[in-house]
């Protein structure tokens, strides 16, 4: 630390102390990505946005709860769970080979 400016102790010191917290973040919030917080679109839609704000998330929802295709949807959801799922894998893959801990 001595003869270290801030750039020079964040990049050296601070970095590399927080790096497997971080990773291990990273890796955590890997299994959410598909996740869109469907509330507020299933609020917000009208007949004028309705093509525009379609996700994974309200397409189940309007296809199991409005159309009763409840073996659809399931199928629909489990492909997301296991694109998630592949997410992480590979997320903690490249962890694991820049040389970090991982998850397991």
């Amino acid at each position: 630390m001595d003869g270290a400016n801030r750039f020079q102790q964040l990049i050296y010191i601070t970095v590399p102390a927080i790096m497997g917290t971080v990773v291990t973040m990273l890796i955590l919030r890997m299994g959410s990505v598909l996740n869109t917080g469907y509330e507020q679109l299933i609020l917000l839609k009208n007949s004028g946005n309705s093509d525009s704000i379609q996700t994974f998330d309200t397409y189940v929802y309007f296809q199991g709860m409005q159309g009763g295709e409840y073996g659809y949807t399931t199928a629909v959801s489990l492909f997301k769970s296991i694109i998630s799922i592949i997410f992480i894998q590979s997320a903690n893959a490249i962890a694991k080979r820049a040389g970090q801990e991982g998850l397991y």
